[in-house]
């Protein structure tokens, strides 16, 4: 299988300029009223070269959020992933760092999703890293993490809904005290 290969720099700089201005743009208005012409416009570039990129903004608003997705992986990847309430203020610090595109994405289903699988991807490995699941079985870690992932991301649209008034760090320790420890089944 063929190593697959980083876009040349000038493809790099040009998809960073789009991601800035669409960034900006969010930063200053909804989602929907964003258009191709004002995404090119405030990036500086023509609206030939984003549809070189690009077949639309959510395609653009995609492929920002893959991009911030690997950037916390790749941060996560650097760090023991032993402890469930650190993973959770590195997710919860990223989505504060990045509010306003997280904020238009819970818009976007298909962004929605490309976002989950990254917190998926980061809480299997934390689970098969950690005593903190009890069971070893690829089916019920799988089942785990969607199920963590799903409640992060209730929590983090919680957040929203209220301003973010809480720190990212408030919010990985709620997070972290909400997940419950396995109980046993009671004996009769």
């Amino acid at each position: 299988m063929a190593k697959k290969r980083k876009p040349d720099r000038r493809i790099r700089r040009t998809r960073r300029q789009l991601f800035r201005a669409l960034y900006n743009l969010i930063t200053v208005m909804p989602y929907d009223e964003i258009s191709v012409s004002r995404i090119v416009d405030e990036a500086d570039i023509s609206r030939a070269t984003f549809y070189l990129h690009y077949k639309d903004k959510h395609e653009l608003l995609i492929g920002s959020l893959e991009s911030l997705v690997a950037e916390l992986t790749e941060t996560l990847q650097n760090m023991p992933l032993s402890d469930l309430q650190s993973i959770a203020l590195h997710i919860f610090q990223h989505v504060h760092d990045h509010h306003a595109l997280y904020q238009a994405i819970h818009h976007a289903d298909t962004a929605s999703f490309v976002m989950l699988n990254g917190w998926v991807d980061i809480l299997q490995t934390y689970l098969k890293n950690t005593s903190a699941s009890d069971d070893k079985d690829p089916i019920m870690i799988d089942m785990a993490a969607h199920q963590m992932a799903g409640g992060l991301y209730a929590l983090i649209l919680w957040w929203f809904k209220y301003d973010m008034r809480y720190s990212p760090q408030d919010m990985a320790q709620k997070f972290s005290d909400f997940r419950m420890p396995r109980s046993k089944p009671p004996t009769n």
